[in-house]
């Protein structure tokens, strides 16, 4: 059995920009949900609940599944994930 993070972002206000709040909804909705998973074996995972705005609506949601935690350090600036970055495996 081994860890992963998960990291769910949540384009809320629909503007492309994967950061930042809408309407009080964080759009990093989920930060570094530690899970843990049996190699080799088909999981469902379930996800802590998260705010959401007020009105449902379509919007893209990204999830990244990482072995260490995603950080303010991988990035340039201090304003949250905005989903970007490689992904080397």
């Amino acid at each position: 059995m081994s860890h992963v993070y998960v990291n769910v972002l949540v384009d809320f206000d629909r503007d492309g920009g994967w950061s930042g709040a809408s309407e009080g909804a964080d759009e990093w909705a989920i930060k570094n949900y530690k899970v843990e998973l049996v190699k080799g074996e088909e999981q469902v995972v379930p996800l802590p609940p998260f705010q959401t705005p007020c009105e449902p609506f379509p919007a893209w949601t990204r999830v990244v599944l990482r072995d260490i935690p995603v950080t303010l350090s991988f990035f340039s600036t201090n304003e949250g994930w905005d989903g970007s970055g490689y992904y080397n495996f």
